[in-house]
C-alpha cells in the first residue's frame, strides 16, 4: 500500500492507495481552502476502480475539499462516516451533538452561521448526494465494524456504538441548564417557545428519516435513484427549518448580545470537542489466530481526543502494542498528545501555521521509541520554532512538502 499524505496547510487529506485495485481517500480539508490542490489530488485518484471517500468526523477542515475535486472522475464507490446513534427510542452520543447544534443555531446571526452545524444538521446528507455514484454504498462506522481495502481488511476501534455520551466529560446536565437559560431568555413569548419546540421536533425529523435510509443490523444503504430523490426532500427542508430557526431569534440575540457571545463561546468550544471525540480511528484487521507478534502497521486516529485515547482506546488497543506507522492525532498539535499513544516508529502529521491552534508537538520525537521518524507535510513545529532541526532527532524525518508524502507500507 501506498500513503499519499496531501499538503492542504492545516487540514487533512490522506490517501491510502491500492490503485488500480482500490484507494481510499481519508478527509480532505484545510483552514485555508486555497491551499488544497485539487487537481493533484483528483489525478492521483481517478484510476482507482473502487474508490471510497471516507470522513473521519465533521470538521470543516477535514471535509471542506471535497467539493473541489473533479466530480466527473472522483464520485466514490463508497463513502465513511463515523457512526451516529439517534432514533427516537436510543438519544445516545449525538443526540448530544444535534442538541449542540440547534441551540449553536439560535445564538449564530443568520449572516454568520457555523459550517460544521450546518454540515451535521443536513451537510451529511448533500455529501451522498454530490459525491457517491449511483448505487454506491454508504456506511456509519462503529467499534469492531471492518471495510474492505482491495485484498486487505481493516478494523474500526472507534467510535463505540451506545453509550456514547459517557465518554464526553460529564457535560450533560451542565449543558442542558444552560439549554434552558438560552431558551427562556431568547424566548419570553409562550407562542415563540411553542414555535421552536416544533421546529427542532421537525429538524429531528428529518435527521432520524436520513438514519431510517440505514439498515440497522450494518449501518448501510445503497444510494439509488430513489434514496437520492428522499435525500433531495430532506436536504430542501432542512434548510428551510435553519433559515427559520436562525431568524427566530433575532429579536432575542439583540436584547442579550454579551450573554449570546458567553453562551456561543461556551457551546462552540463543548461541539469542537464533542466532535472530534466521534472521530473515526482505524487499523488494519489482523487474524485472530495471528498471536506472533503484538505489531500493526497503519493505525488511523483522525482527530480523536486525549480524553478518549486515555480512558478507551489505551488498554484494549494501544497498551502494548506496535504500530510502524500512526497518523498523529488533531494534527500533531500537543492539546491532543498522549503518553497513552502506543509505540510507534513513523509519526505522520498534517499540519500549518493556524492563529487558533498549537505546532506540532516535541513529544512525538520522544514519544515511547526515542528518535522517531517523522513526515510532517508544514515545518510549524515546536523543535523549529526553538532554533533547532528535526533531522537533529532522526536525520530521515522529512520537513515538509510542496505536494505529498508518498510512502510505501509493506505487507499491506
Amino acid at each position: 500500500m501506498k500513503m499519499k499524505v496531501f499538503n492542504v496547510g492545516f487540514g487533512e487529506c490522506i490517501l491510502l492507495d491500492k490503485s488500480p485495485e482500490a484507494a481510499l481517500l481519508v478527509d480532505c480539508g484545510s483552514k485555508s481552502k486555497n491551499k488544497i490542490d485539487a487537481d493533484c489530488i483528483s489525478e492521483q485518484i481517478r484510476n482507482s476502480k473502487n474508490l471510497s471517500f471516507m470522513l473521519t468526523h465533521f470538521h470543516a477542515d477535514h471535509y471542506n475539499g471535497f467539493d473541489k475535486l473533479n466530480n466527473d472522475v472522483c464520485k466514490a464507490d463508497q463513502v465513511y462516516f463515523p457512526w451516529i446513534s439517534f432514533s427516537p427510542q436510543k438519544e445516545y452520543a449525538v443526540s448530544i451533538l444535534l442538541e449542540l447544534a440547534i441551540h449553536l443555531m439560535l445564538l449564530y446571526g443568520e449572516s454568520v452561521i457555523d459550517k460544521d452545524i450546518v454540515f451535521l444538521l443536513k451537510g451529511q446528507m448533500e455529501f451522498i448526494q454530490n459525491h457517491v455514484k449511483e448505487n454506491g454504498r454508504v456506511y456509519f462506522l462503529k467499534q469492531h465494524d471492518t471495510f474492505s481495502l482491495g485484498n486487505c481488511d481493516m478494523e474500526v476501534l472507534w467510535p463505540i456504538q451506545c453509550g456514547l455520551e459517557k465518554c464526553f466529560d460529564g457535560k450533560g446536565n451542565d449543558v442542558e441548564r444552560l439549554y434552558n437559560i438560552i431558551e427562556q431568555s431568547l424566548f419570553q413569548d409562550a407562542n415563540d417557545q411553542e414555535k421552536f419546540a416544533s421546529t427542532r421536533k421537525e429538524i429531528i425529523n428529518n435527521l432520524n428519516n436520513f438514519y431510517l435510509l440505514f439498515d440497522e443490523y450494518n449501518n448501510r444503504f445503497t444510494a439509488t435513484e430513489r434514496h437520492f430523490m428522499e435525500l433531495g426532500n430532506l436536504v430542501e427542508s432542512q434548510k428551510n427549518l435553519i433559515l427559520g430557526i436562525n431568524r427566530m431569534a433575532d429579536a432575542g440575540r439583540k436584547k442579550n448580545p454579551d450573554s449570546v457571545k458567553k453562551w456561543r463561546d461556551s457551546l462552540r468550544k463543548i461541539f469542537r470537542h464533542d466532535n472530534n471525540a466521534c472521530s473515526v480511528v482505524f487499523r488494519e484487521k489482523r487474524d485472530k489466530s495471528d498471536c506472533s507478534t503484538s505489531g500493526y502497521k497503519l493505525l488511523m486516529t483522525g482527530d480523536i481526543t486525549k480524553n478518549i485515547i486515555e480512558k478507551h482506546l489505551y488498554k484494549m488497543y494501544f497498551q502494548d502494542k506496535q504500530y510502524e506507522y500512526m497518523k498523529c492525532p488533531h494534527h500533531g498539535t500537543c492539546t491532543h498528545y498522549s503518553v497513552c499513544l502506543p509505540e510507534c516508529d513513523n509519526f505522520i502529521v498534517s499540519n500549518d501555521k493556524c492563529s487558533r491552534y498549537n505546532a506540532i508537538s516535541d513529544e512525538y520525537f520522544l514519544h515511547s521509541r526515542t528518535n522517531g521518524q517523522r513526515y510532517c507535510t508544514n515545518s510549524y513545529c515546536e523543535t523549529v520554532r526553538s532554533g533547532r532541526c528535526c533531522k537533529e532527532r532522526n536525520p530521515k524525518s522529512q520537513c515538509g512538502t510542496e505536494d505529498f508524502f508518498e510512502i510505501e507500507i509493506s505487507d499491506l
